[in-house]
């Protein structure tokens, strides 16, 4: 931001106070008295006239100028102390100013349509009268637009009494305060002609000083206003009022400002032609200066730099100056003047006065597109700063919405540009446009309601023979319509606006074309000589091609077709063709085409201008011989438009993704009928699909408790961006209370469908159920779409079950990408039971991508900790035909979905569904983490798909079954599965015991990744009723089963075949199936030591030749004569085969003397064997590791004191095979005295076998407990 400068000969101005003609008096006393009492103005008004053409009196003071106008005023016997208002009239003696009274008994507008019938050449006609928004109060009467509509051919008749540029001000106090008050401006003008200026609050008409307002003004004040105002140009064809809101001000006339009385000063010009612009300077950026910001707008009429010069004439100590403006490489628009090099040198002085205005590096930032793209723009930019004296920033690309290809960088600057830019980041979201596709638009047919052009310039067409505008939104391309012509001479005439394009030498012809069939020759847009069967310039669709034809008499001037356009039956095609000297180019969907030249070169520039006698212009129709019409156009046209200047292929590009300014309303749902009618969920869907912008659905249905819908058929499919919101409802409680309910009844349809064009929808606190089909569609190549916080089958309102109400079919059946099935937080939730053989969720197709399911509990009711039924047919979540790169579940356990009483979890199949992601998924386990649910067949099961992931380091899944003969995770024909982080039969706490037949089943799957050694990334697999990890298929090859923990498992930990026996080593390891039956390497001794030195001795001569990766493993028990491997100890990588005396170490291994040792063998094809044989830990130290010096002292009382200093795990031990063997009874006495650690010690240990103690005495915690044969025996009296 510019710093603040206060130089007192900085703010010479051109312009002076000056004071009124006598003709105008002032009376303060004499009120025109606003609705409410409002306080006297606190300034005088004045009028601004340029000092080099000012006169002065003897005393110094400025005469203004005599003005040559004709004025009448219109005033209301209704008027508050009309007695002295017509007294002040009066007395003023206007010149060439007449008074009329209105007669409060008689119809207000017949009376003015008398008077103005007697008049002519007026310049101005004041109407004062009472107001109120949308309406004027004219005797007694209440005058809104419709009046002014039903009546348009007699107001048309006022133009007649008017001067061309005539002003009509209305009086009626806040008449514009909103939309239908600037509606009702905009009516008369466009009736009258007349340039209207009204006012939008309860001051009167001119802002004062820095944008404060006069209040309370008497009658000569009030026209006094008026007077100034005609020496500033009118700035739009409504003309420009004050409207002040915080630190904006929104200027249509001032004096000199002296502005060093607040930090900071920026000012914005807006050209007219910046559509919605309200958008963005309703959002300026809002800082921590205090910025005072002021507004002014270009009109389309008026010379854009006198404007700005004449601004900044008032102003000094102004820190920044946008513009928000169209450009090119050239220049950029200001209102009738395009401001570029040539119009630089002729208003030389005037850009040079600027700086006068500007503080000390004052900054001008300039967002027309493109401008700084340019030699030529990048000049005009340094001319501007020096002739400024301030740095300048402009756009060097598009300027405007993301997708239109647009940025709001200014990359282009001379100087150090600090000043930021003027719209906040909201407001940039929030329009789209950009700031080039309008400069020079010549027509713009929206044909959203008619045929009225947009573009500024009034060239409105006229639907002929039966043309209509359709507003059906399924087939809407751009905004609300477009135009129907079905091929029996329907046009759209704009005759009599030809002559306005007769002299276009260059120029874009753009629209939208729709057809159901590819038909012989057809005319899209044509200018011609209609008595003339040659002369002609026609747009053409020819079959499936598009054409340009330029003739004049009998010389075809210029004939070009596409070749390979291919415009495509049954959707929009956007087609466009541009001339300038340098010749033409065509253009299909925003890409130049391939062209045939018949008549001409790609040089030709034959345009409008080439054809003469010009007499006939219409979309849609070919006119020759007078009157006669053919190649009559067949289908839907929309957003027509011209341009008097060649789009670059930038900007035809930025036209064929323009999709129009959304306009986002609430539709509210008032009942619960579903007919249609306003109010009811059918019509409000209707609604929202005919606006563009992210709409809103709410709901407010009298009434409490719950509000049943009853669907007849199919609500309506949701073509534009919506949010559905149930939870304004009266009566909805998060996750307790959803009081809007859609029942299907049965009924053989979908309730719910976003198609393609509805991304970023979302629908939020519904339940749906009954459905015959399916209760929520999300159509291919919908992206964004959010169903949150539902209940999706046979819930009531307060989450009970209702028998009989079930979804015959898919809860949410997704076929888009990038969609969101729930969410982490409980108010995300949803809710989904499927009493069908589908599934709650459905991810279906190659084109359902990156969509997330997560957060929702499926099969449960509305606690998560219940089943709805034992188990219903039907699957949590189902994957399908190629779906690919979906999340279900997520990075916290806040995401994950719970799932319980389902036929299966998740479910994929089809060989193309990949690269799919299980994260921190409860299947089988409630949302309480400890209530067991019912999966019948599987936790999740992958059926022919491919490289897809369940679990991983920190996210992995759990999987537990209140039943048995189920598999966790069944892999079938499922190659490249990566299951790893899980836990299988039991939770992370390892209390729960809830397994299933198998843990995982891989059946005919090749390179399955099953654990590993890293971190995190290993399975827990317990407490099956048959084997952990049961690998089957004589051809299965490569499945990887490493660093996991399998425990508890009631057949085998590993078993390859499913045969539930252990494979026996064969001689080489010639025998075939499930991974090549891989033999296991013999585990012929294992140690420890205190250290943690784990020794190992090794037997490979069992192994095929190669190399092998050992992992080792340790149990604390024997699991019922079979060991497992209860957790992950160490590797030992490249051992070879053939060795039968293979021995080796491992360091900082956790192991016990006593714990059983097993391994598992892989293979460098990553085939892994069953378990090894296992060897019990024995230690490998058992003198101790040999400390340095160990104490054994005598004690007092006669014992013996042991480690005393630092010996630590030194024992005294006695090998007798008969000391206490053979007595019945004996006395065990010991002193003793325990160190910090370890805690629980032993104190003796007995026993007559290697693995097993006959006798221990051991403390535990404070108590003494003895184990005799394997049972404890606790004793009274602690330890201390």
């Amino acid at each position: 931001m510019a710093r603040r400068r206060n130089t007192p000969g900085h703010a010479a101005s051109t312009f002076h106070l000056e004071t009124l003609e006598d003709r105008i008096l002032f009376s303060a006393d004499t009120a025109l008295a606003p609705l409410d009492i409002l306080p006297e103005p606190e300034y005088e008004l004045v009028t601004l006239q340029r000092s080099e053409t000012a006169q002065t009196n003897s005393e110094g003071q400025v005469q203004a100028s005599d003005v040559a106008i004709r004025e009448l005023i219109i005033v209301d016997s209704e008027v508050s102390e009309l007695d002295k208002l017509l007294d002040d009239l009066k007395l003023s003696s206007f010149e060439n100013t007449h008074v009329k009274l209105l007669d409060a008994q008689s119809d207000a507008l017949s009376q003015i349509s008398k008077i103005l019938a007697e008049q002519q050449g007026l310049t101005t006609v004041h109407l004062v009268s009472n107001g109120s928004s949308g309406m004027l109060e004219l005797g007694g009467q209440q005058i809104e637009v419709l009046d002014l509509l039903s009546r348009a051919e007699e107001l048309s008749a006022w133009r007649s009494a008017l001067a061309p540029d005539a002003d009509l001000q209305l009086y009626g106090l806040e008449l514009t305060a909103d939309g239908s008050g600037q509606q009702f401006v905009d009516t008369i003008s466009r009736l009258t002609g007349a340039t209207v200026g009204a006012s939008d609050d309860l001051t009167e008409l001119i802002v004062q000083g820095n944008g404060s307002t006069s209040e309370s003004h008497s009658a000569s004040q009030v026209f006094t206003a008026l007077d100034s105002q005609k020496n500033l140009p009118v700035v739009s064809q409504q003309a420009e009022l004050s409207r002040q809101a915080g630190n904006v001000n929104e200027l249509s006339a001032f004096g000199e400002l002296d502005l060093d009385i607040v930090d900071s000063v920026e000012l914005v010009f807006i050209d007219e032609s910046v559509k919605e612009s309200e958008i963005l300077f309703e959002s300026l950026r809002d800082d921590d200066k205090g910025t005072q910001w002021l507004v002014v707008h270009i009109g389309a009429h008026e010379d854009g730099i006198d404007r700005v010069t004449q601004t900044l004439n008032g102003l000094n100590n102004v820190d920044a100056v946008h513009f928000l403006t169209h450009g090119d490489g050239q220049g950029i628009r200001l209102g009738s003047q395009t401001l570029d090099l040539n119009t630089s040198e002729q208003y030389a002085v005037a850009i040079a006065s600027w700086a006068r205005a500007l503080d000390d590096e004052a900054d001008l930032l300039i967002y027309g597109c493109d401008l700084a793209s340019t030699e030529q723009g990048q000049e005009l930019i340094r001319r501007l700063a020096l002739a400024c004296d301030c740095d300048v920033a402009a756009s060097d690309d598009v300027t405007g919405h993301d997708t239109l290809g647009g940025d709001w960088l200014l990359e282009y600057t001379v100087g150090d540009v600090q000043t930021d830019i003027a719209f906040d980041d909201a407001a940039q979201a929030a329009w789209y446009g950009a700031l080039d596709i309008t400069t020079g638009l010549l027509l713009h047919n929206t044909f959203d309601t008619d045929a009225s052009d947009s573009s500024g310039n009034s060239y409105d067409g006229t639907l002929t023979n039966g043309a209509v505008i359709n507003t059906f939104g399924g087939t809407n391309q751009i905004g609300d319509g477009k135009v129907h012509l079905d091929g029996n001479d329907h046009y759209v005439d704009l005759s009599t606006h030809v002559a306005n394009f007769d002299n276009l030498t260059q120029g874009t012809i753009a629209l939208w074309v729709y057809t159901d069939s590819i038909s012989t020759e057809t005319v899209i847009l044509q200018a011609s000589d209609s008595g003339d069967n040659d002369s002609r310039l026609a747009v053409i669709r020819d079959g499936d091609e598009f054409a340009l034809y330029v003739n004049e008499d009998t010389t075809t001037e210029l004939n070009v077709v596409t070749t390979s356009a291919n415009i495509t039956t049954g959707t929009w095609n956007h087609v466009a063709v541009t001339v300038d000297s340098s010749g033409n180019k065509v253009f299909v969907n925003g890409v130049q085409q391939s062209v045939n030249y018949v008549v001409g070169s790609a040089s030709t520039n034959r345009f409008f201008d080439d054809v003469s006698q010009l007499d006939f212009m219409a979309w849609g129709v070919n006119k020759f011989n007078g009157s006669s019409l053919n190649s009559d156009y067949d289908g839907f046209l929309d957003d027509g438009r011209v341009y008097d200047r060649a789009l670059s292929s930038t900007d035809i590009a930025q036209l064929y993704n323009y999709t129009g300014v959304p306009n986002p309303q609430t539709f509210t749902v008032t009942n619960t009928l579903d007919d249609g009618s306003p109010g009811s969920l059918r019509w409000a869907i209707d609604q929202a699909n005919s606006n563009l912008g992210n709409d809103t659905i709410e709901f407010n249905i009298a009434g409490s408790g719950s509000q049943v819908i009853n669907l007849g058929s199919a609500l309506p499919t949701i073509i534009e961006s919506v949010t559905i919101d149930a939870t304004t409802q009266t009566d909805w409680s998060e996750q307790s209370f959803l009081a809007i309910v859609i029942d299907g009844n049965n009924g053989v349809f979908d309730a719910l469908t976003f198609s393609a064009s509805a991304d970023n929808s979302e629908i939020r606190g519904l339940i749906v159920r009954d459905m015959g089909q399916h209760a929520i569609v999300i159509q291919s190549g919908a992206s964004g779409i959010a169903v949150a916080g539902n209940w999706l089958g046979k819930y009531d309102s307060d989450g009970s079950i209702v028998s009989g109400e079930d979804n015959a079919g898919v809860g949410v059946y997704v076929y888009g990408d990038n969609n969101i099935i729930g969410g982490s937080t409980d108010a995300d939730r949803n809710v989904i039971h499927d009493g069908s053989y589908w599934a709650g969720v459905q991810l279906d197709g190659i084109n359902a991508t990156n969509n997330t399911v997560s957060g929702n509990y499926f099969g449960t009711r509305i606690d998560g900790n219940t089943q709805v039924e034992v188990a219903y047919a039907g699957y949590g979540v189902y994957l399908d035909n190629g779906a690919n790169s979906n999340t279900i579940g997520g990075a916290t356990t806040a995401h994950g979905n719970i799932f319980g009483g389902v036929w299966e979890g998740v479910r994929f199949d089809d060989a193309a569904t990949s690269n799919n992601y299980l994260y921190n998924n409860r299947i089988g386990l409630g949302a309480d983490g400890t209530t067991l649910m019912w999966v019948e067949v599987a936790g999740v099961r992958i059926e022919d798909a491919v490289g897809n992931v369940i679990g991983g380091v920190g996210v992995g899944n759990t999987f537990v079954s209140s039943v048995n003969h189920a598999d966790h995770v069944h892999i079938d024909g499922a190659d490249s599965t990566v299951i790893q982080g899980n836990y299988i039969g039991t939770d992370s706490t390892g209390t729960i015991a809830g397994g299933a037949w198998e843990g995982i089943d891989v059946d005919w799957s090749d390179n399955v990744t099953i654990g590993g050694t890293a971190a995190g990334e290993g399975n827990t697999i317990a407490n099956n009723d048959n084997g952990g990890v049961v690998i089957e298929g004589l051809t299965t090859q490569g499945v990887s089963v490493r660093g996991n923990s399998i425990i508890g498992n009631d057949k085998l930990g590993i078993d390859l075949n499913d045969d539930d026996v252990a494979q026996l080593n064969d001689a080489g390891d010639v025998d075939s199936g499930p991974n090549a039956l891989q033999n296991w390497v013999i585990l012929t001794s294992a140690a420890i030591a205190d250290d943690g030195t784990f020794s190992y001795e090794l037997d490979t001569s069992t192994l095929a030749s190669g190399t092998y990766t050992v992992d080792f493993y340790a149990s604390t028990d024997r699991d019922g004569g079979q060991v497992e491997g209860e957790r992950y100890i160490g590797t030992v990588n490249g051992v070879a085969d053939g060795n039968t005396s293979l021995s080796g170490t491992l360091a900082g291994i956790t192991l016990a003397s006593g714990e059983y040792v097993t391994l598992i063998t892989t293979d460098a094809s990553g085939n892994s064997s069953e378990f090894s044989n296992y060897a019990v830990a024995t230690d490998s130290d058992p003198n101790g590791a040999g400390p340095t010096h160990v104490l054994a002292t005598a004690t007092s009382e006669g014992g013996l004191s042991i480690n005393q200093d630092s010996g630590n795990d030194t024992y005294l031990e006695m090998d007798s095979s008969s000391l206490l063997n053979g007595l019945t009874q004996f006395t065990i006495e010991a002193q003793l005295s325990i160190g910090a650690s370890p805690s629980n010690p032993y104190i003796l240990d007995y026993a007559y076998s290697f693995d097993s103690n006959d006798l221990s005495l051991f403390m535990s915690g404070n108590a003494v407990q003895v184990n005799l044969d394997g049972v404890n025996y606790a004793f009274t009296g602690n330890y201390s």
